[in-house]
C-alpha cells in the first residue's frame, strides 16, 4: 500500500469528507505533515478539520476513487 497525496481548497472536516470511503472499508489513514492522523477503523480523528492549501497523505486498503464536493457545497 502506497500514499497518495491530496490537498483541499475550502476546511472541512475529515471525517465528512471522507465518508463515502469509510463507510465502503476502503480508507485506512489519512494524515497531515505534522503526523495528526484521521484512522477509521479505529474511530480516531486527531486531524479534525482539512485546512485549506494544506497537503494530506491518503492511504488505501483497496484502490479507489475519490470525489470532493464542489467549493459550492456543503459537508453536512
Amino acid at each position: 500500500m502506497e500514499y497518495d497525496c491530496i490537498f483541499k481548497d475550502l476546511p472541512s472536516p475529515c471525517d465528512l469528507v471522507f465518508n463515502s470511503l469509510t463507510n465502503n472499508d476502503q480508507l485506512v489513514i489519512v494524515k497531515n505533515s505534522n503526523g495528526n492522523a484521521y484512522l477509521p477503523e479505529w474511530n480516531f480523528n486527531g486531524k479534525g478539520l482539512m485546512l485549506s492549501g494544506k497537503g494530506y497523505q491518503v492511504k488505501m486498503y483497496v484502490p479507489a476513487t475519490f470525489n470532493y464536493l464542489s467549493n459550492d457545497e456543503n459537508y453536512e
